[in-house]
Parts: C-alpha cells; sequence; structure tokens
C-alpha cells in the first residue's frame, strides 16, 4: 500500500497538556456503539445494498480546528515551548491506546457468532494495528536519531493505517464496530503532525 506522506501547514498548537490528560481514556463520556456486537450482513451482495454511517478521514483546512475527540473544538490553544516533549508523549499515548484497541479487536473476532465479513474487516483492523504499532516504533526512533522526514512518514503511516481499518466497514450497514477507537487514535496522529510541524519550524 502506497504511503500518503501528510504535509500539514505551520500552525499555533492548542492545549496540548489538556489534549494528553484528555487522551488516557477513550471517551467514556461519548458513545457506546462500539461495545455492542455489530450485526452486518453475511455476503457481500448485502454489504453493498447497503451505506454505513462512517465515511473515510478527510484531511482538515485547519488541523488546529480537530483536537483529539475528548477535546472541545473551541478550546484555545497555545503554542508549546517544548514541542518535541509533547511530541513523545502523544507517540506514547498513541501506542498504549493502539495495544487497547488490538486487544479489544481480538476480543470482538474470538466471537463465533460473528457474520464472516465483520470477521474479515476486524482482521484487516488487527493487522493495520500492528503496523501502526511498528511505525510509531519507528518514529520514536526518528525522534531519537533527530530524523524529521523519516518522523514525518512514519506518523503519516500510523494515521494511514487507522483509516485502513474502517475502509472495510464503508459498505456495510451500521457503524463499523472500531469507529471510536479509530477516531481517536487518528486524531491523536493529525495532533502530532502538528507538533511535527513546530519542531520542524
Amino acid at each position: 500500500m502506497e504511503i500518503k506522506t501528510h504535509l500539514l501547514p505551520p500552525i499555533t498548537l492548542s492545549c496540548t497538556l489538556i489534549l494528553l490528560l484528555s487522551t488516557s481514556t477513550l471517551c467514556d463520556q461519548g458513545s457506546n456503539t462500539n461495545n455492542q456486537d455489530y450485526h452486518g450482513p453475511t455476503s457481500s451482495h448485502e454489504a453493498h445494498t447497503q451505506t454505513s454511517t462512517f465515511q473515510p478521514q478527510e484531511q482538515p483546512k485547519n488541523p488546529a480546528e480537530h483536537p483529539d475527540v475528548c477535546l472541545s473544538p473551541d478550546s484555545a490553544p497555545t503554542a508549546s515551548a517544548n514541542p518535541s516533549a509533547e511530541l513523545q508523549s502523544l507517540i506514547k499515548v498513541s501506542t498504549e491506546k493502539t495495544k487497547t484497541a488490538m486487544e479489544l479487536v481480538k476480543k470482538k473476532r474470538a466471537k463465533p457468532t460473528l457474520p464472516p465479513m465483520v470477521a474479515a474487516n476486524l482482521k484487516v483492523c488487527e493487522d493495520s494495528y500492528d503496523d501502526a504499532l511498528d511505525n510509531l516504533a519507528k518514529a520514536t526512533k526518528a525522534m531519537d536519531a533527530q530524523d524529521m522526514p523519516t518522523l514525518n512518514v512514519m506518523l503519516s503511516a500510523a494515521l494511514t493505517n487507522y483509516d485502513t481499518c474502517e475502509i472495510g466497514f464503508v459498505e456495510m450497514p451500521g457503524i463499523s464496530p472500531m469507529a471510536d477507537e479509530d477516531e481517536t487514535l487518528s486524531q491523536l496522529m493529525k495532533n502530532s503532525l502538528e507538533v511535527y510541524q513546530l519542531m520542524k519550524g
């Protein structure tokens, strides 16, 4: 799969410390849809006759307007005095949340009554999370080596990994069983790319 590098314009980052506190949980106050069993079609024909409520991620016009999903878009950010430390923290949080998502998707795949198409898509999610963990590890090494181009590529690749999990559910009815996790992880990567721009500038 071709990895698209997400290049964001220099921006003013906001409330990153609040972001890190907010992302310590997966939005407990948010939607509980992914805690329910996913009842999808058992054939590709059924899948193509209905449309999912999930829409593929789009690059925001202004990344500062899209903080972590647990934060209000109206939060007023201030620039960080230490973007490198904040990026390290974001990568650490992202790694832990990806591991949590990996465990959750394994539990969902283990259900014997799971429709075959859903099981296949969840396997894609599991593989995508595994790839994301690898990319996050490489991003950490790139930071240690001050290899900024590689850092950008690895963060962008991780963002692509989370989007990949959702692609298989686009043409299926209902909401993706991993939608909440993927939305949180994608927003973390977008914020990471914002901080990368601060480091680079």
